[in-house]
Order: C-alpha cells, then sequence, then structure tokens
C-alpha cells in the first residue's frame, strides 16, 4: 500500500513540475495577420497645357507643331523643336507682333537688317517681314486661318455673297435706300438673270431669295 501512495506522490510531482515549466514557457506569439497592402495614391490628372485664342497665336501652333514634309537635318529638328517648346511657354503669343503690328524691338531689328550693306553684306540676303492693311472680318465673323502649301491662286475670283451677309448687312441697307450695294459693285440675279435691285420693294422681297455676288476678271497662277 506504501508503494502505491510512494508511486502516487511521484507520478503527482511530475505532473506538477511539468505543469510549472508549461507555466513557464513563453506564450506563442499571436498569429501574424497580413496588413492590407497599401496603394500608390493616384497621380492627378494632368491639365492640358493651354491653349490660344487669338487667330495669330492659333496659326503659330499650327506651323510649329505640325509634322513638316521636308527632310531636315537633326540641328534643324532640334532648334523646331525648342522653338516650339519655347513659344509653349508663352501659349504661342508672338514675340515681334503687338495689336496687330511689329513692335518696336522688331521694327529695330529690321531697320538693322536694311543697312547690312555697310557691314560688307548685301541688304538683299535678309528676307525682312512686310506688313500690309487687309480685311480679315469683325471679331464674330473672323476669317478662318489654315496653313497649307499654295499650289494654285486665283486673284479676283467670283465672290458668292454669304447668306449672313446678305441678310444682316445688304438687306437692311437696301430697305433704306442705301448706296452700298452699288458702292461694293454687287450684282444681284435669280435663275441665272440679273435683276435690277432698284425695281424690288426690299420691305417685302427676301433676300434669300437672290444671288449676290461681285465678278471680277479673274487671274489663276499656278506653281
Amino acid at each position: 500500500m506504501l508503494r502505491w501512495c510512494v508511486l502516487a506522490l511521484g507520478l503527482a510531482s511530475s505532473t506538477g513540475f511539468v505543469a510549472v515549466a508549461e507555466a513557464k514557457k513563453p506564450a506563442p506569439p499571436p498569429p501574424r495577420v497580413a496588413a492590407a497592402e497599401t496603394l500608390p495614391a493616384a497621380a492627378p490628372p494632368v491639365a492640358p497645357a493651354p491653349a490660344p485664342q487669338d487667330a495669330l497665336g492659333i496659326a503659330l501652333q499650327q506651323k510649329l507643331t505640325a509634322a513638316t514634309k521636308l527632310r531636315r537635318d537633326d540641328g534643324d529638328a532640334q532648334d523646331r523643336a525648342a522653338l516650339a517648346a519655347f513659344y509653349a511657354t508663352r501659349i504661342y503669343a508672338p514675340l515681334w507682333i503687338s495689336n496687330g503690328a511689329l513692335n518696336a524691338k522688331a521694327a529695330a531689328i529690321v531697320a538693322e537688317f536694311s543697312k547690312a550693306d555697310d557691314w560688307g553684306l548685301e541688304a538683299k540676303d535678309f528676307a525682312v517681314p512686310t506688313t500690309e492693311r487687309v480685311i480679315t472680318g469683325l471679331p464674330d465673323k473672323q476669317t478662318p486661318v489654315f496653313s497649307e502649301t499654295m499650289k494654285t491662286i486665283i486673284f479676283k475670283p467670283r465672290w458668292n455673297v454669304p447668306e449672313s451677309i446678305k441678310v444682316v448687312e445688304l438687306w437692311p441697307s437696301l430697305a433704306r435706300g442705301g448706296t452700298y450695294f452699288s458702292r461694293q459693285g454687287l450684282r444681284l440675279s435669280q435663275n441665272g438673270r440679273e435683276v435690277d435691285p432698284a425695281s424690288l420693294d426690299w420691305s417685302s422681297v427676301d433676300i434669300r431669295k437672290y444671288d449676290i455676288s461681285r465678278r471680277a476678271e479673274a487671274t489663276c497662277w499656278a506653281s
């Protein structure tokens, strides 16, 4: 009986030692939870570069950014790219023109080119810009701007008056007996037959039913 008591006591002591040992073991670390990946912040949208609003700036932008059809060397291509980048920072505002004419700086340079003979050069070798007064239309009736290689030019062509000009400008003038029609050398016709404007009552006649044109002796020049 004593043997069994000793054996039970030993077993209880062993169990106690094991329990104490287990209690002294460091607690296992908690399971690692994968942290959610932080996605890179979306890049802010890039605002488009400001575009020129005036006709001259638009024409300059088209000229500098258009793909050239001529074969150019690397130096020329680099110069063109640098020039386009320079004017892009100015939103294609002209550098040598102000209020539709050469500014003082440009005029001074042109005047200096005319003295090229004094430098031992020839002034005719320097192509300088010239200015002429032209009709380009009002701000709300601007003349279209384009850039292209010309192959044929017709001087003094027949001009058919657009409907907007007939209604807004010519019709009121004719209705009040104005002389604008005759001063501009315009021709009134219907179905190919010329009509005398003075023979019509413009207070009741619809000008849109008539053709108005200016005929001149056309001259054609082809390259």
